[in-house]
C-alpha cells in the first residue's frame, strides 16, 4: 500500500509524496538520525512481490553506490519493511531537465555547460561499465544552483566493453534481466539497437545523449512523431529533424550532434569521454561564427542582392534536398565575370547549413603557385579547424594515410596516422583518391554535405581528376556539389574544358547558365541597394550601359554614389537627378579604375601589393612587404569601406580575400614587367622570413614568386624551390603540376648540361612515365643517365639506370633493356652491389616476362639473391624476393612463386606495405585456380581484389578480376562467365592493360564450349593479334590452331607453323605460355591425324603433372593420356585418363568432366580391347548428359570417332 505522511522506515520518516512512475513511487523522507532529508523510492504495490522488479530496484541502488560521482544522485542506503523493498537516496532540490525544457530551449551556454556535465556523469558510468538504457530529460535533475544530476539507474546494465574484452567475464558482473530481443527504456530515447531489441553497449547512451542535447540547444525532439511507434520507426530508419533549429547551430555543433545520432554503434563517437573533449573544444557561445563555411565569402558573394534567379535557385535547392535524401549530384553553374555565380552558391550553402547539412568551399586559382588539389586541401584545412578532433579523426578512419599526402599537417594533429605506404607512380593516384572518397562517404554518413568548387575553370589536371572520381558514385552519397567556371573565356587547351565535355557526356553533371539580368532585374537590384525604389529612367540607364551584369551594375551603383551623382545628404535620391547627364563609364574594368583612382595614393600601392601576392593574402604577409604598417593597416580598412576587400575567416590569422577577381586583376596589371618582377622577388624574400618555420607548406608558392621573377631573381635559387614543389606534388599524385615546374627549372638553364640539368631530367622522366607518357619519358631518363655517365657520377646514373629500365619494360622494349642493363652493369661493375642488383633484377624479370630467355632470368635471379644477402637492406631483401617470385611465375614453377609469393606478402603486410603485399599475392591465388583449384583460387583473389583498388593497384585488381570468370567457366556457369570476362576487357583497356587478350582467350573458350564456332575463331584470332611480346607467347596461337583442327580446317596447320608457337622440350626450361600451349596442341594434332607429332608431347605433360598443374583451360591428366594413347602406350594412357575423370569429379571440374570421359572413350574405341566398346559407350552417355545440363554443345556421334 502507498506510504503517508508520518510513517516510518527505520529511522526514516514519510514526508510526502515526490512523484511516481510504472517502477517506483519516490517520497520525500526525514532522516532523524542525521537530521537531513533524503529520498526515498519503492515499488510500487502491485510489483512488491515481483521479483525482477525487485532484482531492478536491487541493481539501480547497487548501480548509483558504485559511481561516487558529482553529477550522478547518491544512493545511501537499501532496506525493507512489511515485504517491501526501498532505497534512501540524496534528495536533489530543483527541477527536471524534462520540466526546465517545458519552458523552452536553454541558452547555449547554459545548455552546452550541462550537457558537458550530464556527460560527466555518463563518462564515470561507463568506466565502471554500466550502461543507463533510460538518459532522458526525466531523469536528470537541475538544482537551484543549476548543476545537474543524473537519476535512475533502474535499467543499467553492466557489459562488456564493445572493443571486446580478452578474460572472462568479470567477477560480479550483473547477469541480464531482460532476453535478447526485449526492449527497456523510454520510447523516445532508444537508440536503434536499443528499439530493435539487439545488444547495446556504451554507444546507445551516446544516442540517447544525442537526442538530449539536440533537445538542449534547439529545444525540439530530432525524432519525435506522433506516436511511439512512429517515433521508434523514425528513430530506427529516418535522418534527425532539426526543424529551423539548424540555422541557430554552427557546423561543428551540427557535426556532434548528427555523429551521436548515427545509426550504427560504428559510426557513432566511440566513448563519451571523445565527446566530452569535442564539446569543450567549442567556442564559450558554442556556435562560433555563423559566417561563411570557409574562408571568407568568396569572390563578391554577398556585395549585391540575389534578384533574378529565382529558378536557378530552385533547382539548385532540389539537387540539395535530392542529396539530403542520398542521390548526391554536381551542377555546373557557367556565366561571365561578375554575372552572380558565387553569390548563387553562398545563398544555397546558407540553405543547406539551416538545414544541418555541413558546408564547404574550395577556390581554384590562377597561376598563383597553387600545389594541386588545392580546393580540396582548402576544404580539409576548413574540416580540420572547424571539426570536433575526435569526430574528425573518426571520419579519416584509415583513409588518414593517405588524405595526409594531402594535408601533412594531420600528422601533427594525430600522432596515430600510419605512415602512407610507397606506391609505385601510377597507384599513388589511386590510392589518394581512394582515401579522400572513403573520408567523404564517412562524413556524409552522419551528416549530408554540400561542396562549392570555385572558379573550375583554373583548376589543375588533379583537382580535376579528383572531382570526377569523386563524381563517379556521387549519386549514391548525400553530397550535393556546385562548381563555377566562366564561360565566356573558356581556354581550350586547360584542363577543364575536356573535363566539362566528359562529364557532360557522360551525364555525371548538370549544367546551369546564368545569364544577365532584364530591366526589372536591374531595377531591383537598384532598389535594394538604396532601400527604396529608384527612378525607372536610372535602372534603364545603368542597364544601358551594364547590360544586366550583377556586378557591373554595383560598381556603377558604387562610382555614382562615390561621385555624389545619385543621393542628397538625407540619402535619399537627388530631387535634381538628371538620368540623361549621369557620367556612366563604359566597360567594368574602367568602373574599378575610377573606384581605385578614389582611394588615398598609398592604399592603391598597398593594395597593388596585395593584388600581386595574390587573391587571397595574410595581413602580416602584406606587412612583410610593405614597410609601413600603419600605411597597410590604413589601407585595409579604407578597401573594406569601398567594399574591394573582404574579410576571412581562416583560424587566428587574419586573412582578407579581393571582393572579385577583376579587381585584384585591374591592380595587378597597373604594373610595369619590371616592376612586378620586383615585387615577386620582395614577396618571395618575405614568405620566407615570416614562413621560415614552416616553409614546406608554402614552396609552391615561393617557386611561383621566384619564378615570375625573372631576371631579378638567382637561378638557383628558383630551381631549388620548383624542384621541391614538383616533390611536394609528385607525392600528392599531382603529377601534371609537377611536369610545369620541372619544365620551368628547366627552361632556367638552357644549353646547359651540369648536375642540375641531369638532375632535374631525371625528375620530368619519372613525371612522364608516372604520367603514362612513357614514349616521351624514356627518352628523357636516358639523357639524364647519360649526362650523370658524364659527369662520372655513376651511383646517379645507376638510378637513373633503374628507372628508365622499369619504363622499358613496362612498354616492352626488351631489347632496348638488355643493352642498357648490360652497359650500367658493365660501367657499375662490383663498386655498388646495391644498384647492381636492383638492375640486375630487373634485367632478370624482363628477360622472363618476355618469354624469351627464362633460363637466363633464372641465372640472374640466383646472382641478384646472393647479391642481396651481402647488401643486407630488408627492402631491397623484399622487392628481390618479389621479382624472384614472379620469374618463377612466368616459368610455371608454381611451388616456388607461390611460396615466395605468400612470403613477401607477410613481410610486407608486417611493415604496413599493403602495395608490396598484392604486387605478389596473386600468384598465390590464380596458383590454385591451376592446381585444380578454382574457387579456393578466385576466393582468395576475391579477397586480394579490394585491397588492391584501396591502395590503387590496377593491374593486380585486374588481374584479380581476370580468374572470376574461369572460376565461374569451370563450373559450368557460362552465361556468368562470358558477362565477367567481357566487364574485365572494358576494364582492361580503361586501364591500357598489354594483357587485354586474355579475356578474348576466354571469350573463345565459352563460344567454343557453347557451340559458337565462328564466335570462337573470331575471339582466338583478336587474342593473337592483341598479345604482346610475353611469357604467355603462345596460349593464344595453340587454341586457335585447335579449334580450326577441331572443324577440319586445313589453315590450322599455318597456325602451327608460326614460329611463336614453340612447346618445350623438358628439362629445358620455359615460359609458361610455351608449357600451356602444350594440351590444345596435342588435341589438335590427334584430331588432324598427325599422331607421331603429338606423342612427342608427352613428356612436357607428363612433367606439368608431376609438377603439380592440374588444370588450364583441358585437364593436364586427360591431354597426358592423348599423347600417350598417340605413343601407342595404352597403358599408360588409361592410367591418365582414370585419373583424368577422377580429378574432374573429385575438384568438381564441371567442364572437364564430359572433356575427360569423351577422350578417354575415344582412346577405348581404338585401343577396342575387350569390353572397350560397351565402357565407351557408357562414358559418352555420360558425358552427353553432363552436356546437357551445362548447355554445351554436343560431340559427334560415337561412330564417327
Amino acid at each position: 500500500m502507498p506510504l503517508t505522511p508520518g510513517t516510518t522506515l527505520g529511522h526514516y520518516e514519510i514526508s510526502t509524496p515526490l512523484g511516481a512512475g510504472g517502477m517506483g513511487v519516490v517520497y520525500l523522507a526525514h532522516d532523524r538520525r542525521l537530521d537531513r532529508r533524503v529520498a526515498i523510492k519503492s515499488l510500487p504495490e502491485h510489483l512488491h512481490a515481483d521479483p525482477v522488479a525487485r532484482e531492478r530496484l536491487r541493481r539501480e541502488a547497487m548501480a548509483a553506490a558504485a559511481l561516487d560521482h558529482p553529477f550522478i544522485c547518491k544512493v545511501f542506503e537499501m532496506g525493507e519493511a512489511d515485504g517491501a523493498d526501498f532505497i534512501v537516496m540524496e534528495f536533489v532540490e530543483g527541477e527536471t531537465l524534462h520540466q526546465r525544457l517545458s519552458s523552452g530551449r536553454l541558452p547555449q551556454a547554459d545548455a552546452l555547460r550541462m550537457a558537458g556535465e550530464i556527460g560527466d556523469a555518463m563518462e564515470a558510468a561507463h568506466a565502471q561499465r554500466f550502461v543507463h538504457r533510460d538518459l532522458k530529460p526525466a531523469n536528470v535533475m537541475i538544482t537551484p544552483q543549476g548543476r545537474v544530476k543524473v537519476m535512475d539507474f533502474g535499467l543499467a546494465r553492466q557489459v562488456a566493453s564493445h572493443a571486446g574484452e580478452t578474460a572472462a567475464t568479470p567477477a560480479g558482473r550483473l547477469a541480464p534481466l531482460t532476453e535478447l530481443g526485449t526492449r527497456v527504456g523510454t520510447p523516445d530515447y532508444m537508440s536503434p539497437e536499443q528499439a530493435l531489441g539487439d545488444m547495446v553497449d556504451e554507444r546507445s547512451d551516446l544516442f540517447s545523449f544525442g537526442i538530449l542535447l539536440t533537445e538542449l540547444l534547439t529545444g525540439t525532439h530530432p525524432f519525435r512523431r506522433d506516436t511511439a511507434s512512429a517515433t521508434l520507426g523514425a528513430i530506427v530508419a529516418d535522418p534527425p529533424h532539426f526543424g529551423g533549429a539548424a540555422a541557430a547551430l554552427a557546423p561543428t555543433v551540427l557535426l556532434i550532434i548528427r555523429k551521436l545520432l548515427a545509426k550504427s554503434p560504428g559510426d557513432r563517437y566511440q566513448s563519451m569521454t571523445d565527446v566530452r573533449h569535442d564539446l569543450a573544444a567549442l567556442p564559450v557561445s558554442g556556435s562560433g561564427s555563423a559566417a561563411s563555411p570557409v574562408t571568407g565569402t568568396g569572390r563578391g558573394s554577398t556585395r549585391f542582392p540575389l534578384v533574378g534567379r529565382d529558378p536557378e535557385r530552385a533547382e539548385l535547392l532540389d539537387g540539395l534536398n535530392a542529396a539530403i535524401a542520398g542521390r548526391g549530384s554536381l551542377v555546373l553553374i557557367a556565366g561571365e565575370p561578375g554575372i552572380g555565380k558565387t553569390r548563387l552558391t553562398a545563398e544555397v550553402l546558407a540553405q543547406a547549413r539551416n538545414r544541418g547539412v555541413f558546408p564547404l568551399v574550395g577556390h581554384c586559382y590562377e597561376m598563383e603557385g597553387a600545389p594541386p588539389y588545392v580546393p580540396f586541401v582548402e576544404m580539409l584545412e576548413h574540416s580540420a579547424r572547424t571539426v570536433p578532433p575526435a569526430a574528425f579523426r573518426q571520419a579519416l578512419g584509415e583513409s588518414a594515410a593517405g588524405v595526409s599526402r594531402l594535408m601533412p599537417e594531420l600528422r601533427l594533429m594525430f600522432d596515430d596516422i600510419p605512415a602512407a605506404p610507397e606506391l609505385a607512380a601510377d597507384q599513388q593516384r589511386r590510392f589518394l583518391f581512394n582515401a579522400y572518397l572513403g573520408l567523404l562517404h564517412r562524413v556524409a554518413r552522419n551528416t549530408p554535405v554540400a561542396i562549392v568548387l570555385e572558379d573550375l575553370h583554373w583548376a589543375d589536371e588533379p583537382t580535376l581528376m579528383l572531382l570526377q572520381h569523386i563524381v563517379s558514385v556521387i549519386d549514391t552519397m548525400p553530397v550535393f556539389m556546385m562548381g563555377t567556371y566562366r564561360d565566356v573565356e573558356l581556354d581550350v587547351r586547360r584542363p577543364f574544358a575536356r573535363t566539362l565535355e566528359t562529364l557532360l557526356r557522360e551525364r555525371r553533371a548538370k549544367r546551369m547558365s546564368l545569364r544577365r539580368l532584364p530591366v526589372q532585374g536591374v531595377e531591383s537590384m537598384l532598389a535594394s541597394m538604396s532601400g527604396q525604389s529608384p527612378p525607372p529612367s536610372l535602372a534603364r540607364v545603368i542597364f544601358d550601359e551594364t547590360e544586366g551584369n550583377p556586378f557591373f551594375v554595383e560598381e556603377v551603383f558604387q562610382h555614382l554614389a562615390e561621385e555624389g551623382q545619385l543621393f542628397d545628404d538625407e540619402g535619399a535620391w537627388r530631387s535634381d537627378l538628371r538620368v540623361g547627364e549621369l557620367e556612366v563609364p563604359e566597360g567594368v574594368r574602367l568602373v574599378i579604375g575610377r573606384r581605385l583612382q578614389r582611394l588615398a595614393e598609398g592604399s592603391r600601392a598597398v593594395l597593388t601589393h596585395a593584388a600581386v601576392i595574390g587573391c587571397s593574402f595574410a595581413l602580416r604577409m602584406l606587412e612583410a612587404v610593405d614597410p609601413n604598417p600603419d600605411a597597410v593597416l590604413d589601407a585595409i580598412e579604407e578597401a573594406e569601406r569601398a567594399q574591394l576587400l573582404v574579410g576571412e575567416s581562416s583560424g587566428r590569422e587574419a586573412r582578407y580575400r579581393f571582393a572579385h577577381e577583376l579587381i585584384r586583376q585591374t591592380l595587378a596589371d597597373g604594373l610595369s614587367m619590371p616592376r612586378r618582377q620586383r615585387l615577386h622577388l620582395r614577396i618571395a624574400d618575405a614568405m620566407e622570413r615570416i614562413y621560415a618555420a614552416s616553409l614546406d607548406k608554402h614552396v609552391s608558392a615561393l617557386a611561383h614568386h621566384l619564378f615570375q621573377a625573372g631576371a631579378a631573381a638567382d637561378p638557383g635559387r628558383t630551381t631549388t624551390y620548383l624542384r621541391q614543389a614538383a616533390a611536394q606534388a609528385r607525392a600528392a599524385a599531382g603529377f601534371e603540376e609537377a611536369l610545369v615546374h620541372l619544365d620551368n627549372a628547366l627552361a632556367l638553364w638552357e644549353d646547359e648540361e651540369g648536375e642540375t640539368v641531369a638532375r632535374i631530367e631525371l625528375e620530368r622522366g619519372g613525371v612522364l612515365v608516372a604520367l603514362g607518357r612513357g614514349p616521351e619519358g624514356i627518352p628523357v631518363l636516358e639523357k639524364a643517365s647519360q649526362l650523370f655517365e658524364a659527369l662520372d657520377d655513376v651511383p646517379s646514373m645507376a638510378t637513373a639506370s633503374v628507372q628508365l629500365g622499369s619504363a622499358l619494360a613496362w612498354h616492352g622494349r626488351h631489347a632496348h633493356l638488355a643493352a642498357m642493363t648490360e652497359r650500367v652493369l658493365a660501367r657499375i661493375g662490383s663498386t655498388n652491389p646495391y644498384q647492381r642488383c636492383r638492375l640486375l633484377a630487373m634485367s632478370a624479370l624482363t628477360d622472363a616476362i618476355s618469354g624469351l630467355y627464362p633460363q637466363r632470368a633464372l641465372d640472374k635471379i640466383t646472382e641478384v639473391l646472393e647479391l642481396q644477402r651481402v647488401v643486407g637492406d630488408p627492402v631491397l631483401q623484399r622487392d628481390t624476393l618479389a621479382i624472384q617470385a614472379h620469374v618463377a611465375y612466368e616459368v610455371l614453377d608454381l611451388k616456388t612463386a607461390a611460396a615466395v609469393s605468400r612470403r613477401v606478402g607477410a613481410i610486407s603486410r608486417e611493415r604496413g606495405e599493403l602495395s608490396a603485399a598484392v604486387n605478389v599475392e596473386w600468384m598465390a591465388g590464380t596458383a590454385e585456380a591451376y592446381w585444380g583449384r578454382p574457387a579456393e583460387g578466385a576466393r582468395v583473389l576475391r579477397t586480394l581484389l579490394p585491397e588492391a583498388e584501396r591502395v590503387g593497384h590496377l593491374p593486380v585488381g585486374w588481374l584479380c578480376r581476370s580468374f572470376m570468370p574461369i572460376e565461374r567457366y569451370h563450373a559450368g556457369d557460362f552465361t556468368e562467365a562470358r558477362r565477367l570476362a567481357e566487364e574485365n576487357r572494358t576494364f582492361a583497356n580503361s586501364i591500357r592493360s598489354p594483357w587485354v587478350f586474355f579475356e578474348d582467350l576466354m571469350l573463345g573458350m565459352i563460344a567454343h564450349r557453347t557451340g559458337r564456332h565462328d564466335d570462337a575463331v573470331a575471339h582466338m584470332r583478336s587474342a593473337v593479334s592483341a598479345e604482346p611480346q610475353t611469357f604467355w607467347r603462345g596460349i593464344p596461337q595453340a587454341y586457335l590452331f585447335y579449334l580450326l583442327a577441331s572443324a577440319g580446317d586445313p589453315s590450322a596447320m599455318e597456325v602451327l607453323n608460326d614460329p611463336t608457337l614453340v612447346v618445350p622440350a623438358p628439362p629445358a626450361v620455359a615460359a609458361a605460355g610455351r608449357w600451356f600451349a602444350v594440351p590444345p596442341v596435342t588435341r589438335g594434332l590427334v584430331l588432324l591425324g598427325d599422331r607421331e607429332r603429338a606423342a612427342t608431347l608427352r613428356a612436357p605433360l607428363e612433367a606439368m603433372v608431376d609438377a603439380g598443374v592440374v588444370i588450364h583451360y583441358d585437364l593436364m591428366r586427360t591431354s597426358a593420356g592423348i599423347a600417350a594413347a598417340a605413343e601407342g602406350d595404352w597403358v599408360g594412357s588409361e592410367r591418365h585418363h582414370r585419373a583424368g575423370v577422377e580429378q574432374a569429379d573429385t575438384l568438381d571440374l564441371k567442364v572437364a568432366q564430359p572433356d575427360a570421359r569423351e577422350w578417354y572413350a575415344r582412346m577405348l574405341m581404338e585401343r577396342d580391347a575387350s569390353g572397350d566398346r560397351a565402357h565407351a559407350a557408357s562414358l559418352l552417355e555420360e558425358a552427353a548428359v553432363m552436356r546437357n545440363a551445362l548447355g554445351m554443345a554436343q560431340k559427334r556421334a560415337i561412330g564417327s570417332w
